[in-house]
């Protein structure tokens, strides 16, 4: 494999990878969020079928191990999110200008 096709595809890599840790970043917020309305079906739960950060229909299949943790959580995967995304799309440019150059 060249280095052009090398680069190119590290700096897809690295957009996917910002893109899957913006999607967590925002799953956990939104979960943070919806739990000060509902906080009864929105959680971290836990059961032997199903590890979940989210809403469940029946509290009583799973048990919700975060309780009001969940806040400080969310704001460090924000805050962490943000940080490894910020890089990731760092590196990504970098791919892709080495990726021209070459």
């Amino acid at each position: 494999m060249n280095n052009q096709r090398k680069n190119f595809l590290l700096g897809i890599g690295d957009i996917v990878s910002a893109s899957v840790l913006l999607v967590i970043a925002a799953g956990v917020s939104l979960t943070a969020f919806m739990r000060l309305f509902d906080p009864v079906h929105w959680g971290l739960w836990v059961s032997p079928q199903m590890f979940l950060f989210g809403v469940v229909e029946n509290p009583n299949v799973a048990q919700e191990v975060l309780g009001d943790k969940i806040y400080p959580v969310a704001a460090l995967v924000i805050i962490l999110g943000f940080m490894a995304t910020k890089e990731a799309w760092a590196f990504a440019q970098l791919h892709f200008r080495n990726a021209r150059s070459t």
